[in-house]
């Protein structure tokens, strides 16, 4: 998927729902590029599934890794039941393990609260160093690329600096965003029940 699309289709709806649901400061410039490196260098924005291996999700987390410790976190727990409420989602370990690679606003609710989780200050933009240990603190990566990282970092902060203008070639009105999640989630919905 192209950065533009990520940005526009599923990070931000995502920082929307969490935002509308905790009431927390969680929308920022800082936090998209953040969101927006960490998944590019995580899944190369195309893998639900982390190829050979247990991951899931554009941001990869892991089951006992990042997905159990936002759930039991102190300062995620509670932000997270209630984004799992305006998903419509039960809040348990292996719910949201199936929830996972098909919900992308869960997606991004894990992913931000897992920064949110950082007693550290989001880094400020174009700061590449604290971002990268940022990234190394909160996602714990077993083989990571700076070399990768400096890319899909620099890719985040120029797709931020264009602001709003997404490609126009992919569809991009509010309408067809909501589409998209309405759809993932009726996806979701479908694998729970069996």
């Amino acid at each position: 998927m192209k950065p533009s699309l990520f940005l526009g289709s599923i990070i931000r709806p995502g920082l929307d729902i969490l935002a509308d649901a905790t009431a927390l400061p969680v929308q920022s410039a800082e936090a998209e590029v953040l969101l927006l490196a960490i998944a590019t260098q995580e899944s190369a924005l195309r893998h639900r599934v982390q190829v050979g291996g247990p991951a899931r999700g554009f941001f990869q987390f892991e089951r006992m890794g990042g997905l159990a410790g936002v759930i039991s976190h102190r300062r995620t727990a509670e932000p997270l039941r209630a984004a799992c409420a305006a998903l419509t989602l039960p809040t348990d370990l292996d719910s949201l393990w199936i929830a996972l690679p098909y919900c992308d606003p869960l997606q991004v609710v894990l992913a931000r609260l897992l920064l949110w989780s950082d007693n550290a200050p989001l880094p400020r933009i174009g700061d590449k160093d604290a971002a990268w240990d940022c990234y190394l603190r909160n996602w714990r990566p077993g083989k990571p690329s700076r070399t990768r990282w400096d890319a899909a970092y620099d890719g985040a902060v120029e797709v931020a600096r264009d602001g709003t203008r997404l490609d126009v070639s992919e569809p991009t009105d509010p309408i067809t965003i909501l589409d998209h999640v309405s759809t993932s989630l009726t996806a979701l919905r479908r694998m729970l029940r069996q």
